[in-house]
C-alpha cells in the first residue's frame, strides 16, 4: 500500500474574493516557498476522503481517491 502524504491547504488572498479556493500544496512545496501560510493537515493518519488532492504549485498527487479506491479491493 502506498504511504499516505501529509499536505497544507492554503487560500491566495491576492486574488479577488470571487475567484478565491482552497488549493493544496504538498509539504515540499509548502516548505520550499510557501512558509507561514496555509493549514496542515494530516492526511497520512486522517485521510482526505473521496476527492483528488493535487499540489497547486507542482502538481504532485498528494491524494488519488481512484487509486485509494483500488488498493482497498
Amino acid at each position: 500500500m502506498k504511504k499516505k502524504e501529509n499536505c497544507y491547504f492554503w487560500i491566495d488572498l491576492e486574488l479577488p474574493e470571487a475567484e478565491r479556493k482552497i488549493n493544496a500544496l504538498c509539504e515540499k512545496c509548502h516548505d520550499e516557498k510557501f512558509q507561514g501560510k496555509g493549514w496542515f493537515w494530516e492526511g497520512s493518519k486522517r485521510g482526505y476522503g473521496p476527492f483528488d488532492f493535487i499540489c497547486k504549485e507542482c502538481n504532485f498527487v498528494i491524494h488519488s481517491h481512484e487509486k485509494d479506491q483500488h488498493e482497498k479491493k
